[in-house]
């Protein structure tokens, strides 16, 4: 393709290592080292001190004397327990513990697997380095001063910190969650002391009474991956999704879902984005209704008086209420289909010839100058987050796992005598073979003493080695701390054992290793089947598996979808195809985060219709496939890297949107970042291999090698023809996975 550029008129019209960290508290305002929270590399620790329900009232006691402590499913009652620094906390499925309070100054502890709200006190000590992990519980902050956090699978965020402490620098993953009641990310802070770098990546808004946030005087927030179900809901009064005071800097990424009231007069009551930030910026925004184009209704997006500058990126085509403080809105390739009901509609083509659009009129150079500034984040501090770390996969039974499998005693009744009469089975060392499906559920599973130390091996290489208990009435699946090997499939969630959907279940820390099929297999294929819906899969290993996580979902539209599924931290290596979802009704905002691909022969993943998918933070290495990432819905890229492996052709699918990436060659010599063009974004990227073919998209501050072209402030193109919007040099790197910001209001 030959692209020349030809000037267009404006019209008018990091994730975190596995160490330890320093326990020396520090007082707000510090600066201080900077302390990483600590990941679990055992999810379930057999060398941590075990209290059980009876021994309750001792809890506090057996924390401060032993440091790490392990629970088991059952009530704890309404607490509180108090971790302090390098304190570790560990429950199951049906661990509850309503009440956990975090020391001021506490660093290094960890609270994982338990039930309850998370509640950070008043104090002017900084209290960072925390993980807090799958509490499906509220984070309850009254006057914290909070520094590099980690959260992970909770529920809301209940924040005010408007009379002392701060929240800074912290990460909130899958949180909040899908919840009913206020809204679910309060946030109220004071100017005086600048919460910044907070970033909250993937949010599911599942029918909160308000709107998905209430955000006064935070100085700038990011929020990345939202499925918005509902919201406002049941109606008392009408709100946008998201509504904020006035702040400095709003930046969302891939927000899709919409409102599903069946009365259309009710539709028309709510609104998607009512804020008075100073500048925001809003990157592939999908949220509509049934039938409906966005643009037939009343204003759903509201800037309020002072706000001066927007940028509007791969959104639907809405209305605008724009206020006079602004001098600068830009909107561009605007999409203008609606909402569907179920299965994907093709995204429409923007304008002929127009596809930025710059209002007000007038005043062009200094929209230029405010243009630059929005796009190079002119006076923000960032640091991208680090890029994850991992440990080779263990293989605890050796590379001659196979040669005494027909030999060796067969534990397939007694695993299954142990699970029907305990619920959990917290299994010791060892190799266990089995022969037959083993049952679980949602109280129904095996713990393992570690990956590199409890393996159960398929003696049948033909074998689904855990399925669903149809007997059960839980909705879930639970299995951690151990590896499977042999099978033809690890856990196989199968339409004849399942009647309801499966929800919040718990696999983590498994090595899934030799299945000829699929280390997950969601198997659904019949009409009426049912679905995974809001689930994580956490620190997992696929190795040399046919796929990693395997969807069947063929001949049917109502059911057997995959919705609101995050991965993280899973390696998917030397595997047939790390995820095949191929899905009849929308798979919906499905997440990948800080996983590694390698090896991978026959790509990455393999998706077709799913919708606003997203990968965060991932490594792609040394894969084959054409493309790498295939699939016929736009997929949305975060600051991942990308090395083409010598069977990659392509590594993009043919609508995409990638933000902070890096794109290498690798081991390939022909490998193209896009092969077959759509419509590819690209913002704050670096690309050092060649670019291959792009059809339509903006490029805003990109390095591409080869292309001077390409590599200036502002690019659109369209029908194969680039158009500067805005010229100078990029400085690429990441925007929205960052933290280390200090205040700044835009453009200073």
């Amino acid at each position: 393709m030959n692209l020349s550029i030809r000037p267009i008129l404006l019209r008018v019209v990091t994730p975190v290592a596995l160490i330890a960290v320093s326990c020396a508290p520090g007082r707000a305002g510090e600066q201080g080292a900077r302390s990483e929270p600590k990941l679990p590399t055992d999810i379930y620790p057999a060398s941590a001190y075990a209290v059980t329900v009876e021994g309750r009232e001792g809890l506090q006691q057996a924390l401060d004397a032993h440091r790490s402590v392990r629970l088991l499913p059952g009530d704890y009652g309404p607490g509180p327990i108090t971790l302090r620094s390098g304190q570790q906390l560990y429950g199951l499925p049906g661990t509850k513990l309503r009440r956990i309070i975090i020391e001021p100054g506490a660093t290094g502890a960890l609270v994982s697997g338990v039930q309850g709200n998370v509640v950070f006190p008043a104090s002017d000590t900084v209290t960072r380095g925390n993980t807090i992990l799958r509490t499906y519980g509220a984070i309850i902050v009254r006057g914290g001063s909070l520094e590099d956090n980690l959260f992970i699978d909770t529920r809301s965020l209940d924040v005010d910190v408007t009379a002392s402490g701060y929240l800074r620098n912290n990460r909130f993953i899958r949180a909040p969650g899908q919840i009913q009641g206020n809204a679910m990310l309060k946030f109220r802070a004071s100017p005086e002391r600048p919460s910044t770098g907070n970033v909250f990546l993937w949010v599911n808004s599942g029918a909160p009474e308000g709107p998905t946030t209430d955000i006064t005087g935070v100085p700038e927030l990011t929020i990345a991956a939202v499925d918005a179900e509902m919201w406002s809901f049941p109606m008392k009064q009408p709100t946008a999704l998201f509504v904020t005071g006035p702040m400095q800097r709003l930046n969302l990424f891939a927000v899709q879902g919409g409102r599903y009231d069946k009365d259309p007069e009710v539709r028309k009551s709510f609104g998607l984005i009512d804020s008075a930030a100073r500048e925001i910026r809003v990157f592939g925004l999908t949220c509509g209704y049934r039938g409906q184009a966005p643009d037939t209704l009343p204003p759903k997006i509201v800037l309020r008086d002072g706000n001066e500058r927007s940028l509007f990126a791969d959104c639907l085509r809405y209305s605008y209420s724009i206020p006079s403080t602004s001098t600068l809105h830009v909107r561009a390739f605007e999409q203008t289909r609606g909402v569907p009901e179920s299965g994907p509609t093709p995204l429409s083509n923007p304008g002929a010839d127009q596809p930025v659009v710059i209002e007000p009129a007038g005043a062009e150079q200094t929209q230029q100058a405010a243009l630059k500034d929005m796009i190079l984040q002119t006076g923000r501090t960032m640091r991208p987050w680090d890029r994850p770390s991992f440990d080779p996969p263990p293989n605890p039974a050796g590379d001659d796992w196979a040669k005494d499998v027909a030999a060796a005693p067969d534990q397939t009744q007694m695993l299954q005598d142990r699970l029907d009469k305990e619920g959990m089975v917290v299994l010791p060392p060892g190799k266990y073979y089995i022969s037959a499906p083993l049952r679980i559920s949602s109280t129904k599973g095996i713990i393992g003493a570690g990956m590199d130390q409890t393996v159960i091996i398929a003696k049948d290489p033909n074998l689904s080695m855990f399925v669903y208990d149809a007997q059960d009435k839980t909705r879930g699946v639970s299995l951690a701390n151990l590896t499977l090997q042999g099978g033809r499939v690890g856990v196989h969630l199968r339409a004849e054992d399942l009647k309801h959907p499966i929800s919040y279940s718990f696999l983590s820390h498994i090595t899934f290793r030799n299945m000829s099929e699929a280390g997950v297999f969601m198997d659904m294929p019949a009409p009426g089947s049912a679905s995974l819906d809001n689930n994580m899969i956490s620190f997992c290993n696929f190795v040399q598996c046919g796929s990693g996580l395997k969807q069947n979902a063929a001949g049917q539209k109502g059911w057997g979808f995959i919705d609101k599924l995050v991965v993280y931290r899973c390696q998917f290596l030397q595997c047939g195809v790390g995820i095949d979802f191929p899905a009849a009704r929308s798979n919906n905002t499905c997440s990948y985060i800080e996983c590694l691909f390698k090896g991978n022969t026959g790509g990455a993943a393999r998706l077709k219709h799913n919708t606003t998918t997203s990968f965060a933070n991932c490594d792609f290495i040394d894969n084959a496939g054409d493309p790498v990432v295939a699939s016929d819905q736009l997929v949305y890229f975060l600051s991942c890297r990308f090395q083409a492996g010598a069977g990659a052709q392509g590594l993009l699918p043919s609508q995409s949107c990638a933000e902070g990436c890096v794109f290498e060659p690798g081991a390939s010599t022909g490998a193209v970042v896009v092969k077959e063009p759509s419509r590819n974004h690209f913002y704050n990227c670096r690309v050092e291999m060649p670019i291959g073919q792009l059809n339509d998209g903006l490029l805003l501050n990109n390095q591409f090698a080869g292309h001077a072209d390409l590599s200036q402030l502002a690019v659109s193109v369209l029908g194969g023809k680039p158009s500067v919007v805005a010229s100078g040099s990029p400085q690429p790197g990441p925007q929205i996975l960052v933290t280390g910001i200090r205040a700044g209001g835009p453009g200073r």
